[in-house]
């Protein structure tokens, strides 16, 4: 068996922590990409190569990459005739697909680039990989912080200042679901989670910074 350099093994862990951030934000279990590659006749992704990829264990064949594209592309809104069961058919189409960091959704190609190091995998799904629940906790109490500080020393109300704020995320290309949970934060009704950060490709914190000074 060969032996796989340790450069390579990092990387191979760094996408299986970014394809598990992936799936937790769609709230799939491996089960998924398995009943999809049973209902169209597709060689995988099964189940068993998922476990292993996430843990930077698999050492797949080009089918695998594949079958990951061609279910990233139904994902996408690719053609889903031939899944009959209903209930896999919508945590599907409600899903988002893997994206590159061009923002596009990644191909057959554009996995197996990730794998061997050659495409950048997306920091988004990275970043939701590394940030615990708790940091995400201190994050938005850190930002509720700066947020009512800064509204004090200008004399102007929380509403004031969150339609001052809300131009700069619009700005920053923070999208109408991200500014109500950006808003919800700071108003102390919920806390962000590592997927809500993430999903914003900044540190909102940094954000509130810039709109302060």
């Amino acid at each position: 068996m060969a032996v796989i350099p340790p450069d390579q093994l990092e990387i191979r862990e760094r996408l299986g922590k970014a394809v598990g951030s992936w799936m937790r934000r769609n709230k799939w279990s491996q089960q998924v990409f398995h009943d999809w590659a049973l209902a169209v006749g597709s060689e995988g992704p099964w189940n068993s190569q998922i476990s292993l990829l996430l843990r930077g264990k698999h050492d797949p064949k080009a089918l695998f990459w594949l079958a990951m594209g061609g279910f990233n592309e139904a994902v996408a809104g690719g053609d889903l005739r031939q899944v009959k069961d209903q209930k896999l058919k919508a945590r599907i189409l409600d899903a988002d697909p893997f994206l590159t960091s061009l923002g596009e959704p990644a191909t057959a190609t554009d996995f197996f680039g990730m794998f061997v190091g050659q495409v950048a995998i997306p920091q988004e799904y990275l970043i939701a990989a590394e940030l615990t629940d708790e940091e995400c906790k201190d994050i938005g109490e850190k930002a509720r912080k700066l947020f009512r500080s800064h509204a004090e020393d200008q004399m102007i109300t929380p509403k004031e200042a969150w339609e001052s704020l809300s131009k700069v995320c619009s700005a920053e290309g923070i999208t109408g679901a991200q500014a109500k949970i950006f808003q919800r934060v700071l108003g102390g009704w919920a806390d962000w989670t590592p997927d809500d950060i993430a999903a914003m490709r900044m540190d909102p914190i940094d954000l509130i910074k810039s709109w302060a000074a």
